[in-house]
């Protein structure tokens, strides 16, 4: 790696030296939209070339062309791309951009190194935009924010619990074993979305057996769900063929891309939100009104053991009614709840630096007692050209987050809140009568003293860091030869406590282990990844068709640890589980290795009208039983647009691609 990068280095520092000897002038302009409004963020750039800049936020720019005749390509999200000549001794320009309504401008992955305007594509790549994404209505995390955003995803929430527990679908089930969440990669890292059991079954037993407490039945967060949706410029969501040729078998579930935000030429730009309310209880299951007679058919008398026979003249009157009803989901999930965002931010630089920076503060309180998220993150980062030839890219993000979750979910103890609502009448009360909560005979727990004296928090640190370097090795005529290496590194760090007092109404226990239940778990995650990726691009001055030529290998290391120590039979009121009287351990290491290498074709005809695709990727990784082993990737893909096609339709094109799996033994 550090070989390939001196030889980089060493290729484009004399082409660079060349650049800038020749004659330059300066041309500036304006980019505005089809209303007249500034767009800013537009990349101009000197059409043929990959050397351009982005508007700032009044949508001006300055960028250096030729002494000649100069074409510039000026493009941005939800605009369509345009193409304008700067004649001989002009300075300045203004261009108008149409807005994209259906997004096929948009440019979209295609390849490690390569993109494709999204017209030009053999299979659909949903896109969202950070407009779209965060909107009007703000989420905790980017999952939750691409929900009923995304054709054909299935995004669902596991509980209500605050900051997860969500499930996103992109391809249906693909495994009964396997995994079937997407690969998420942001800004070219592979990022970690293990869900780690924090200790609930300990309590819910949700899963069979005393000991069994990695439970994928717990409220699991998806780890993607760190991310700052704030800082998202866009998410191509990759769901076909084209997901596996790129990234290998991993890709199975589909792919998620998610790229940030970049700074842009300019004065510093600041940027400062502020978001503040509630949350409160709005969709109420409601309950059944009883008297002493249906309460007595129904049973609730006969099971409350140590409560019969005086239930009857505990809760009803003479004349069968109830002496007191109350409203038992507001008992327990009855507080207003504030919340607050801030996020503050900056971005600018010159034409050859460019910088971003934010920072969030999100603190969203739960419903339900002791229940919230707590989240706080920094994003950083830097884009710089050398020598006009050499572009480096770095960002970095670190996060730390606090989930409170309670106990929700699946459940056979009773500890569940919703579960125990369920099974207890209205004519209960959970509230507390001098600070002590009463004992529910009609049930296994109290869930306003469940919520109230039991804790089951995880912590969070993680850090994200990527660097991408861009070289144009060489370029003459119409060819171009440009070289694009790719690294980073995901690692995050989780710590569960659970604790449940000796003396609290619900304990599913084993007599014999004795009251009291703690759990301390968690786990720590590292993903690094890099690829190397050669890309030769033919395009002749006649724009009829062009060539995109590609290679390129990956590399990918993910290592988890997990480990989890439930103590039953607590030493009086210290939640510690090493002290308890019965003391249960688990825990396990997964490391896994992958290397990849790939090869693409991609042709636009007559006028893009006619797109073909061509790849082969091969793949090999330590969970085969043989580690020799090649599974290869093939994929082909094509698409016709007609030209022109309906005046009623904006676009019609007819679109085929395919793509198989075969093993071939290398040693």
């Amino acid at each position: 790696m550090k070989r390939m990068l001196w030889v980089l280095l060493a290729l484009a520092l004399p082409f660079g030296a060349s650049a800038a000897a020749a004659q330059q002038r300066e041309v500036s302009g304006t980019v505005t939209g089809s209303n007249g409004e500034a767009v800013a963020g537009a990349a101009v750039a000197i059409a043929g070339t990959s050397r351009g800049v982005r508007t700032d936020g009044q949508g001006r720019f300055t960028i250096s062309v030729g002494a000649g005749e100069a074409r510039l390509r000026v493009s941005a999200l939800s605009y369509r791309a345009r193409e304008v000549t700067v004649p001989a001794g002009q300075n300045t320009v203004a261009v108008r951009l149409e807005t994209d309504v259906l997004g096929l401008e948009t440019v979209v992955v295609t390849g490690q190194a390569t993109a494709v305007k999204r017209e030009n594509l053999a299979h659909d790549v949903a896109v969202v935009s950070s407009r779209t994404l965060v909107g009007n209505a703000p989420a905790q995390t980017v999952d939750r924010a691409l929900q009923g955003k995304v054709a054909g995803a299935t995004i669902r929430t596991n509980s209500g619990a605050p900051g997860g527990g969500v499930q996103i679908r992109l391809r249906g089930p693909t495994s009964i074993t396997g995994n079937a969440t997407p690969l998420y990669v942001v800004d070219g890292v592979i990022m970690s979305d293990v869900s780690i059991a924090g200790g609930q079954n300990a309590i819910s037993r949700a899963s069979t057996g005393a000991t069994t407490f990695n439970s994928n039945q717990d409220v699991l967060a998806n780890r993607i769900s760190d991310i700052n949706p704030n800082d998202i410029e866009n998410v191509e969501i990759l769901k076909g063929a084209s997901a596996a040729s790129i990234y290998g078998s991993r890709a199975a579930a589909g792919v998620v891309v998610i790229t940030t935000k970049r700074g842009r030429a300019g004065a510093p730009r600041f940027t400062f939100s502020q978001r503040v309310g509630y949350a409160e209880l709005s969709n109420e299951l409601g309950a059944r009104q009883w008297t002493a007679e249906t309460a007595e058919d129904a049973g609730w008398v006969s099971s409350a053991a140590n409560c019969a026979p005086r239930c009857t003249s505990t809760f009803f009157n003479s004349d069968g009614s109830p002496k007191a009803t109350f409203d038992l989901e507001r008992q327990v999930f009855g507080r207003k709840a504030p919340q607050r965002e801030t996020t503050i931010g900056v971005s600018g630089g010159s034409e050859n630096t460019q910088y971003y920076a934010s920072g969030l503060v999100l603190d969203d309180q739960g419903i339900a007692p002791n229940t919230g998220y707590l989240k706080q993150s920094l994003n950083l980062s830097l884009n710089q050209t050398i020598g006009g030839r050499l572009r480096l890219s770095a960002a970095t993000t670190a996060v730390h987050s606090v989930r409170a979750v309670g106990v929700t979910g699946n459940d056979n103890s009773s500890a569940s809140y919703v579960s125990a609502i369920s099974f207890t009448p209205n004519f209960f009360s959970y509230e507390p009568t001098n600070g002590l909560f009463p004992r529910n005979p009609f049930t296994d727990s109290n869930p306003l003293e469940t919520a109230s004296r039991s804790r089951n928090d995880e912590d969070v640190w993680r850090v994200v860091g990527s660097v991408t370097l861009n070289a144009d090795l060489w370029q003459h005529g119409a060819h171009t030869l440009r070289a694009v290496v790719v690294g980073g590194a995901d690692y995050f760090n989780q710590q569960n406590r659970l604790y449940y007092p000796p003396d609290i109404q619900v304990q599913p226990y084993i007599p014999a282990l004795g009251p009291g239940t703690a759990v301390v778990g968690g786990g720590n995650n590292l993903n690094v990844n890099s690829n190397i990726n050669l890309v030769h691009q033919f395009r002749p001055e006649s724009g009829t068709f062009s060539a995109t030529t590609s290679l390129g290998t990956q590399y990918e290391d993910r290592d988890l640890n997990l480990s989890q120590v439930t103590g039953r039979g607590l030493l009086g009121v210290l939640a510690l589980p090493y002290q308890a009287s019965n003391v249960f351990t688990t825990g396990n290491r997964t490391r896994t290795r992958d290397v990849g290498g790939y090869v693409q074709e991609e042709l636009l005809l007559f006028n893009e009208a006619l797109s073909l695709t061509g790849s082969v990727r091969a793949d090999r990784s330590s969970n085969n039983a043989d580690e020799s082993k090649y599974y290869y990737y093939p994929k082909a893909a094509g698409a016709f647009t007609f030209p022109n096609s309906y005046g009623f339709l904006d676009q019609l094109k007819l679109p085929a691609s395919g793509s198989s799996q075969y093993l071939i033994t290398h040693r």
